[in-house]
């Protein structure tokens, strides 16, 4: 679910419970199906509603990481996460 293009039009990314049916995690697909999906961002529980940057280098996505869903980002290279949003609502996409 959740499906979003990335930047070059390469790549669509989505939730998906692809490996646990328990928890869902983000992937990315090649547009032209020559590869298996890419399991991108994984943490214990359901991480949600992917986007990719403008630039593609991070993904920005709803992960209950602390007790509450929160916005949060990842760059896609060094796979550092990064905390954007702090309050006791529930924060997604």
């Amino acid at each position: 679910s959740y499906p979003a293009w990335s930047p070059d039009g390469k790549k669509i990314i989505c939730t998906a419970n692809y490996q646990n049916k328990q928890e869902c995690e983000i992937w990315a697909i090649s547009v032209d199906g020559r590869n298996n999906p890419e399991r991108i961002i994984s943490y214990p529980g359901i991480e949600t509603e992917p986007s990719f940057s403008p630039d593609g280098k991070k993904v920005i996505f709803s992960c209950m990481k602390y007790d509450n869903y929160d916005l949060w980002e990842v760059d896609l290279y060094s796979n550092i996460w990064k905390q954007l949003t702090t309050h006791a609502g529930k924060d997604f996409c």
